[in-house]
C-alpha cells in the first residue's frame, strides 16, 4: 500500500525517555504518523483518523519542541520516492496474465467432420443486411454467403441483451431454460453445457476471440475452449476488487470524489487492465482480425478439425468507423449538434443516443422533429459500421479459403438495435422486433445454396444446427433444432418463441405477440403491457393488449413454469463494472 512508505518517513525513532524528554507529546506524534500505516494496513480509515485527531489535539497541548530524527532516518525520504516511483512503474506496466495461445496436445484420432466458424456480431439488426439500403451501402461479403449458402430473413434473438441472447446462442436454451434475463445475472456455473464443450468432447479443437467483456473467460464463457482469448476486453474486475478494500482506509479518497478516486487509481496503477490500454474504438475490429488470424493459422495447420467462435464488436456504439467506411454515408448529412460531439478515436457515444431518445420521448413535437434528423446520423453511420466489419469478416473467409478445408460458416448477432422506433434508441430497453431480430446465414457442406428457410429462425437453433451439419449427435432436451439436416431443411412446423430481458418477457406464436413487465406484487409475474399481430401489424404500432384473447395469460403462466431465473442470483463486481462500461447503468437500464 502506499501508505506504508508514507508513514514510514513520518515516523522517526522513538528516542528514550529521560527527564528532559516529555513521552506525551512523543507518543500523540507516534499516534498521528502511525495512522495512514495502520489504515494501509486494514484498520478502519475513521477509527484511525479519530484518535489521530485527539493524539493530535493532546501533541498541541503540551508541546515541548521537535522530537530530534536519528541521521538514517533522512535517507527515508528518498527510499519512500523510489518505492512510490517502482509501484507506478509496476502498476503502468502490468496487467493480467498474458492469454495462454498454445493449444494443447490431443490424443485419439481426430474426427473427420469440417472446420465450424461461428461468428456473432454484437447489435447486428437483421435489416442491416437484408434490409433496404441506401445509395453506396454495400456487402459484398454478406451478399456472397447468402448466394452460396442458405439464410433466414432474420432469426429471433431471446434478449434485447448481450448475456442472454449470447447464452442462447451458445447452450441452444431460450431465456427461461437457461435462466439468465440481463447482463447482470450469473451465469449459472455448471449448470449449462456450452457448444464449445460438446465439440470438444468430440475431439475437435476449440478457440475464440471475443471483443465484448460480457463475454469474457471469467464471466463463465470459457468452458470448452482450448484457448479463449479475450485480450481485448476490459479487465477491470481487478480494478474494483481493489478499491472495494480501500474503502474507508484511504486518505485520496478523502480530497477526491469516488469518480475522480477510481481515475486516478486506474491510471497510476491499473492501466495496462483497461481495453487496449485506450486504443481507440473506431475500428476495433481490425485488432480483432489480427488476434483470429493468430489462432486460426495454427489451426489450419492441423489435421485435427475446429470449432472457431468469433465475435465482433463493431457495431455497438460508440458508432463510427474508419476511412474508406467513415462518411460513406454521413458526409451528405447535415452535421450532429455541438451537444453530440464525435469523438475523433472513438465515434458517437452512446450517450448521445440516450440525449436523443430524451428528445424523442419528452412530449415536445418540436424537440421530437429536431432529433430526427441526429437519429438519423447515428444510424448512418452505424451502417458504415457494419459495411467495415463486411470486409472483416471477408479477410477471415479468405483466410480460410487459402487453408482449403470444408468449413461450416454461421453468421448471425446477439440482438438488435433501435434507431427511433416506439421513441427509444440503443438496446436492453424493449423487445419490440427491432432488438430481436438478428441475421442468419449459413454455408459449407450440406447446406443447401441460394435457399431460404422457411419459417422463424431462432438463436437457439445455433447448437443444434451446427451439431448436426458436423455429423455430431443432436442431445435431446435442446429448446432449438436443427434447420439444415442431410442437405436439406428440417421439417418446420409452428413453434412459439419467447424473449426476456430484466424488466419484460414476450411470448410469440406465429404473428401473435404478447408482451408482458415481471412483476413480484400481484398473483402473477407479470403484468401484461402489449399485444401485437404482427402480420397486418409489423412495427408494432398498434397495441391491442385490450382486446387479447383470454388464452394468452394462460399460455404465459404455463410457459413460466419452466423459468430457472434465480432472484438475487447477481454478477461479481467484475462482471457488473464491465457492463457498467459498456453503458449498462443498473439491471434494466440499456444506456
Amino acid at each position: 500500500m502506499g501508505a506504508a512508505p508514507l508513514a514510514v518517513v513520518l515516523l522517526p525513532p522513538p528516542p528514550r525517555p529521560g527527564p528532559d524528554r516529555c513521552v506525551g507529546p512523543l507518543l500523540a506524534r507516534l499516534a498521528c504518523r502511525l495512522a495512514p500505516l495502520l489504515t494501509g494496513l486494514g484498520a478502519p480509515m475513521g477509527g484511525c483518523a479519530a484518535a489521530a485527531w485527539i493524539a493530535g489535539a493532546t501533541a498541541l497541548l503540551a508541546l515541548r519542541g521537535p522530537v530530534p530524527a536519528a541521521r538514517p532516518a533522512r535517507l527515508l525520504p528518498v527510499l519512500w520516492l523510489l518505492l512510490a516511483a517502482a509501484g507506478l512503474w509496476s502498476g503502468w506496466r502490468q496487467g493480467p496474465a498474458p492469454v495462454d495461445r498454445g493449444f494443447p496436445e490431443r490424443s485419439g484420432a481426430a474426427p473427420q467432420g469440417p472446420d465450424v466458424l461461428l461468428i456473432s456480431i454484437d447489435t447486428l439488426r437483421a435489416d442491416a443486411l437484408a434490409g433496404p439500403r441506401p445509395p453506396g451501402y454495400e456487402l459484398p461479403t454478406f451478399d456472397r454467403l447468402r448466394r452460396e449458402g442458405t439464410s433466414a430473413p432474420f432469426a429471433l434473438s431471446s434478449s434485447g441483451l448481450t448475456l442472454p441472447g449470447h447464452l442462447s446462442m451458445l447452450t441452444g436454451l431460450d431465456s427461461l431454460e437457461h435462466g439468465v434475463r440481463g447482463n447482470f445475472d450469473r451465469v449459472p456455473a455448471g449448470r449449462l453445457e456450452f457448444l464449445s464443450e460438446r465439440f470438444h468432447a468430440a475431439g475437435y479443437r476449440t478457440a475464440a476471440v471475443i471483443a465484448n467483456g460480457l463475454l469474457a473467460r471469467d464471466i463463465g464463457f470459457g468452458d470448452g475452449f482450448e484457448v479463449y482469448d479475450d485480450s481485448d476486453v476490459p479487465r477491470l474486475g481487478p480494478i474494483r476488487r481493489f478499491l472495494g478494500r480501500l474503502e474507508g482506509r484511504s486518505w485520496l479518497g478523502l480530497v477526491l470524489n469516488h469518480h475522480r478516486y477510481e481515475r486516478v487509481v486506474s491510471f497510476a496503477l491499473f492501466r495496462a487492465y483497461r481495453a487496449g490500454n485506450g486504443l481507440p474504438e473506431r475500428g476495433r475490429g481490425e485488432r480483432t482480425n489480427r488476434l483470429a488470424v493468430g489462432l486460426l493459422e495454427p489451426l489450419l495447420a492441423d489435421p485435427r478439425p475446429f470449432f472457431f467462435f468469433l465475435h465482433y464488436m463493431d457495431p455497438h456504439d460508440p458508432y463510427g468507423t474508419v476511412a474508406p467506411f467513415a462518411g460513406s454515408l454521413t458526409a451528405g448529412l447535415p452535421p450532429l449538434p455541438g451537444r453530440l460531439a464525435v469523438d475523433p478515436a472513438h465515434g458517437i457515444s452512446g450517450f448521445a443516443a440516450i440525449a436523443l431518445e430524451e428528445d424523442l420521448r419528452s412530449g415536445d413535437p418540436a424537440r421530437a422533429a429536431a432529433a430526427a434528423a441526429p437519429v438519423r446520423h447515428l444510424h448512418q453511420a452505424y451502417l458504415e459500421e457494419v459495411a467495415f466489419v463486411d470486409r472483416k469478416v471477408g479477410e477471415i473467409l479468405a483466410l480460410l479459403e487459402r487453408g482449403g478445408r470444408p468449413t461450416i460458416v454461421l453468421l448471425t448477432g446477439d440482438h438488435g438495435e433501435h434507431f427511433g422506433e416506439h421513441g427509444l434508441m440503443k438496446h436492453g430497453n424493449s423487445l419490440y422486433e427491432e432488438l430481436l431480430r438478428v441475421p442468419f446465414i449459413l454455408t459449407g457442406p450440406g447446406v443447401p445454396a441460394g435457399a431460404q428457410l422457411s419459417g422463424d429462425a431462432q438463436l437457439i437453433d445455433v447448437v443444434p444446427t451446427l451439431l448436426s451439419l458436423s455429423g455430431l449427435a443432436v442431445p435431446e432436451g435442446l429448446r432449438g433444432r436443427a434447420l439444415v439436416r442431410g442437405g436439406g431443411f428440417a421439417p418446420a412446423g409452428a413453434r412459439q418463441h419467447l424473449a426476456a430481458d430484466d424488466e419484460r418477457f414476450s411470448l410469440r406464436l406465429g404473428a401473435e405477440k404478447w408482451i408482458g413487465d415481471w412483476s413480484f406484487a400481484g398473483p402473477d409475474p407479470f403484468v401484461a403491457t402489449g399485444f401485437f399481430e404482427l402480420g397486418a401489424d409489423p412495427g408494432e404500432v398498434r397495441n391491442l393488449i385490450g382486446a387479447a384473447p383470454e388464452a394468452w395469460p394462460r399460455a404465459v403462466r404455463a410457459e413460466l413454469q419452466r423459468d430457472q431465473h434465480q432472484r438475487g442470483a447477481e454478477s461479481d463486481e467484475a462482471q457488473r463494472f464491465r457492463a457498467e462500461e459498456l453503458g449498462y447503468a443498473d439491471a434494466g437500464e440499456a444506456n
